[in-house]
């Protein structure tokens, strides 16, 4: 008979074989709902589940309350899965369960029977129990007590999400709950109670988080250590002085922090000895700690400058750097003798003090035979700005380190007016390297006596100096400067053209509007992109027509420089040759740009998508999906190869793998080199075997490397 086979596979416990044969389990399954084995019961539940007859609600209901959790995890899942609104209220109940397993599962449930919570308890016990604690973050003050209570969950995991979401909240009514945590049985919520009040803040912390520094779990001392350096109360300072010998590097380098976050004297003297810690990370933040103390720190740390340990030395002359207090000049003078890192450092830390002690000492270490510390000389005798430095910094342009020589010419740059004389001198200096230099720190000064010394450099044999020379009078902007630069823009050399069609821009002289023009069509792409750009600054109307000539170079750069001219110079004349770029793939973004600035509105749906494309506006391409598809396959049955392209990269760009036949399609018939590497490279595994397929077709070998994409699939 049929129920003693069902009684038969309940005995058996061959669940799968009793849910096969369905509702006429039903009965006996309710029965063992009652059963003294538990995992019988668990089963019986899930089974009933399986089956979904609301002649079980009633008796799962009652299987809410069973003593074994794993039973109320299934009733609750069962109940669930019927679907039945008997359900709620017990449901409702269940989701303060002591078992984590079990609350969860009845706020799923719930979930599924449609239910919203009533009110804001409500709301806060549902997401506990669905370990949504950001949204109970968000409730803020009101979620207090429920993670209060949930402190005390069996589960280790509720009870560490409570806690981290009470140090988020912040809530004072926390903090005595939080202390209890200190001494839970499970050391990542102790640790996580810990930061929690670091986070909050109250003092009534300090004493029970001075205990957790001796907790047996390092993550706990760890935490406890940051914790007293958030609340910043002294009665930690020589328990976090002792921490400082802890044998976890982690807790070391929080009680680093955190005395340097109280900033007591008291600690001085330990953290400069825990400058010779084994660990870099504990290291560096006793560092930091001792400037943060500041001047209490400064005459340790310079004793410390002599320390037989080189580390120790170099961190002091950093940390005396930063605290910047003058009774560490003549200590760091002296520390500059020292070559290697102790050195540089001490050069740089008496560049932060900018005491001019120390400017005589950095000239002589401008010949140090140590690379690092002729560089960071250099640099700090550019922040201190004593005219003294000027001639040695000029000596230092013929540095045989190509660091030091820019760091030299920046110096005297930032040393201004006194260095421009003798710069001027520099300019006829032998060595092409010290002439490029001077010209360069002549344009960052911009002082005016550079411009005619400047204009002669323009005529040097070296093409370097003249480079610089011609960014130079950009840089300082005076108008002389005009017709030399034309004269330049026909130099042999590609990079001084560049350079003079860029400062001619700079200075905005509508003199160098036809020159500029004839630039257009210079040889080199750089050149012209340097043009264009000077006529967009410039913003005289006679550039119109070569700048709308120019949208066709065959140089992308040049392409994008004359639709950004066309912008900033605001000619409507413009918006017709600008509309017919927007199928520039690699131009797009600046032509969209040009004709928003112009006031262009679309007229029509294909110019639309077109400049939703241009913006890469990938979310109205893809909600208005039946147009884009309807323009882009109008681009594509057009003859024009780069419209075409235009078309099949957007695709690619969009990501809709719809859309993967017709572009494999589309390389089979039409497939170009350009198309194939676009597609090896852009992301798509099919797209990249389909461009293989076409390679091998076709006679070209695909390699695997560092492969450039004008296109990645799903980039918009």
């Amino acid at each position: 008979k049929q129920t003693e086979r069902i009684t038969y596979l309940i005995a058996l416990q061959k669940w799968d074989e009793v849910v096969k044969i369905g509702k006429p389990a039903v009965k006996p399954l309710i029965a063992a709902l009652k059963d003294k084995n538990k995992d019988v019961r668990e089963m019986a539940a899930w089974a009933l589940g399986k089956i979904g007859d609301k002649r079980a609600v009633k008796p799962l209901i009652a299987a809410l309350k069973d003593e074994d959790g794993n039973v109320r995890d299934e009733a609750a899942k069962a109940l669930g899965k019927i679907g039945d609104k008997r359900a709620v209220k017990p449901l409702i109940a269940a989701l303060k369960d002591e078992d984590s397993g079990v609350h969860m599962e009845a706020a799923k449930a719930l979930g599924e029977l449609g239910w919203k919570p009533q009110e804001q308890t409500e709301r806060i016990t549902y997401l506990i129990a669905l370990g949504k604690m950001d949204e109970v973050v968000k409730i803020g003050k009101p979620a207090v007590k429920p993670l209060i209570t949930a402190l005390k969950d069996k589960d280790w995991v509720v009870r560490y999400e409570a806690a981290k979401a009470l140090g988020k909240i912040g809530d004072k009514r926390a903090v005595e709950p939080l202390i209890a945590a200190l001494k839970d049985e499970d050391g990542n919520v102790r640790g996580k109670a810990a930061w929690a009040l670091g986070k909050i803040g109250d003092k009534r912390a300090v004493e029970p988080l001075i205990a957790a520094l001796k907790d047996e779990d390092g993550i706990v001392r760890d935490d406890a250590a940051w914790a007293l350096g958030k609340i910043g109360d002294k009665r930690a300072v020589e328990p976090l002085i002792a921490a400082l010998k802890d044998k976890d590097w982690g807790v070391r380098d929080d009680a680093a922090w955190a005395l340097g976050k109280i900033g007591d004297k008291r600690a001085v003297e330990p953290l400069i000895a825990a400058l010779k810690d084994e660990d870099g990370n504990v290291r560096d933040e006793a560092a930091k700690a001792l400037v943060r103390i500041g001047a209490p720190a400064v005459e340790p740390l310079i004793v410390a400058l002599k320390d037989k340990v080189w580390n120790v030395r170099r961190k002091a002359a950093i940390a005396l750097g930063k605290i910047g207090d003058k009774r560490a000049v003549e200590p760091l003078i002296a520390a500059l003798d020292e070559s290697g890192d102790v050195g540089e450092e001490a050069a740089k830390a008496l560049g932060k003090i900018g005491d001019k002690r120390a400017v005589e000492p950095l000239i002589a270490a401008l010949k140090d035979e140590d690379r690092d510390v002729r560089d960071e000389a250099a640099k700090a005798l550019g922040k201190i700005g004593d005219k003294r430095a000027v001639q040695p910094l000029i000596a230092a342009l013929k540095d045989k380190d190509s660091f030091v020589r820019d760091d030299a010419a920046r110096a005297l740059g930032k040393i201004g007016a006194p260095a421009v004389e003798p710069l001027i001198a520099a300019l006829k200096d032998k060595d092409l390297v010290v002439r490029e230099l001077a010209a360069e720190a002549l344009g960052a000064i911009g002082d005016k006596r550079a411009v005619e010394p400047l204009i002669a450099a323009l005529k040097d044999k070296n093409k370097y100096v003249r480079k610089m020379a011609a960014w130079a009078l950009g840089a300082i902007g005076d108008k002389r400067a005009v017709e030399p630069l034309i004269a330049a823009l026909k130099d042999k050399v590609w990079n001084v053209r560049d350079h003079a069609a860029w400062a001619l821009g700079a200075i905005g002289d509508k003199r160098a509007v036809e020159p500029l023009i004839a630039a257009l069509k210079d040889k080199d792409g750089d050149v012209r992109k340097k043009a264009a750009w000077a006529l967009g600054k410039i913003g005289d109307k006679r550039a119109i027509k070569p700048l709308i000539a120019a949208l066709k170079d065959k140089e992308r750069l040049v392409r994008k420089g004359a639709a950004e001219a066309l912008g900033e110079i605001g000619d409507k004349r413009a918006i017709k040759p600008l509309i017919a770029a927007l199928t520039d793939w690699e131009a797009k973004e600046k032509v969209g740009s040009a004709l928003v600035k112009l006031g262009w509105k679309p007229r029509t749906q294909t110019e639309k998508v077109h400049l939703w494309i241009a913006q890469r506006d990938g979310a109205r391409l893809r909600k208005n999906w039946k147009l884009t598809q309807e323009v882009l396959f109008k681009d594509i049955e057009s003859n024009d190869k780069k419209t075409i392209t235009y078309a099949l990269y957007t695709f690619i760009a969009l990501g809709k793998k719809e859309i993967i036949p017709l572009l494999i399609n589309k390389l089979n018939i039409e497939g170009t080199k350009t198309m194939a590497e676009a597609y090896l490279n852009c992301g798509n595994k099919k797209l990249h075997e389909a461009a293989e397929d076409w390679a091998y077709r076709h006679g070209y070998t695909v390699k695997s490397g560092g492969g450039s994409a004008p296109v990645s699939w799903g980039s918009f």
